[in-house]
Formats: structure tokens, C-alpha cells, sequence
């Protein structure tokens, strides 16, 4: 995650390349996430700053968290060139009374459609709400429909044994 602060570093593509060299990473081995809120303090140094990242380390990409939370206009979307989009979880209840919300999830999916970049559903927890997303043309998704939080030796674990999850299995 990249916070406003860091945005506001003039040299945080220096930092961030510094740190790759160190560890001996690939920039296709990260990704950054970052806020609308952040992006939108002020657009047009976050834009230079990720641009500038991109620009040292290819590969290196970039996610719009809690997308839809903030007041980003499209144009931002294809100016910072991000690879993912992530749909906050306030969208993704779809009860009865929350229909409006939802429609604002779809929605959020077909744009990524059409501006051809990813999009991962946050907060999923239950069976219908991915169910439903997964219909709707989401391919990627998170939440405790699936895991709740896990520490670094069972996230090993879980990587190294493949994570038990039958989603095409009838529900029981």
C-alpha cells in the first residue's frame, strides 16, 4: 500500500527502487495499491510519482483500492495506466435493501471490461455475493467467504499446499 505521505516523497521512485535492489526483487514481484482518496489529494504529483515507478521497474503494477469509495473521475483511471481495480466492500452486500449498491458493483466490473483491467471484489462472505460477482464477470475476489486473516507461516501453508476451495461444489 502507498499512502498519501509517500506520494508526497519526491524521491519515493528512488526509495522504492533502492529497496528492490536490495532485496533482489523483479518489479513484476510488486504490486502497489493504492487509495482513491490518495490519488485524488493531489492528482497530478500521485500520477508523476507512479509513473515514475513504472518507468525504473517494469512490471511494477499498480491497483486503485477501495475504488469506488472516492470521487475520481474515469479519466484518472487510464491516465495512471492501472492494472487493477479493487471494488470496495460497501458495494458488494446485495440484499434486498442494498440493490443500489450492487447495481454500483456491476457496474464497476463492466467498466473494468471495458477499460481492460482487473478487478477484484473485496469483502466477500458468503456463497451468493460470489456467486453473483462471479456471474457478473468478476474474476477475482477476496474476503471470509474464503479466509479470514492469517499470519506469514500459514499463509506458507496454505501457498504451499493450495488452499482447499471447492467454488464449483453445490452449497451445502
Amino acid at each position: 500500500n502507498i499512502s498519501r505521505k509517500q506520494l508526497a516523497v519526491p524521491n519515493f521512485a528512488d526509495d522504492v527502487s533502492a529497496i528492490l535492489e536490495e532485496e533482489g526483487l523483479d518489479g513484476c514481484q510488486l504490486e502497489f495499491e493504492i487509495t482513491e482518496s490518495s490519488i485524488m489529494e493531489n492528482p497530478e504529483r500521485s500520477r508523476q510519482r507512479v509513473e515514475m515507478i513504472k518507468s525504473m521497474h517494469k512490471g511494477i503494477t499498480i491497483a486503485i483500492d477501495d475504488f469506488g469509495t472516492g470521487y475520481s473521475s474515469l479519466s484518472y483511471l487510464k491516465q495512471f495506466r492501472v492494472s487493477e481495480v479493487k471494488i470496495d466492500r460497501s458495494f458488494i452486500s446485495h440484499r434486498r435493501e442494498k440493490l443500489r449498491k450492487w447495481g454500483v458493483a456491476r457496474t464497476i466490473v463492466e467498466l473494468a471490461k471495458i477499460l481492460e483491467v482487473d478487478v477484484i471484489a473485496e469483502g466477500i462472505e458468503t456463497r451468493e455475493q460470489f456467486l453473483a460477482l462471479r456471474k457478473a464477470g468478476c474474476t477475482q475476489a477476496q474476503g471470509y467467504h474464503f479466509s479470514g486473516p492469517v499470519g506469514a507461516a500459514k499463509a506458507e501453508v496454505m501457498i504451499r499446499d493450495g488452499y482447499p476451495l471447492d467454488l464449483e461444489a453445490p452449497q451445502r
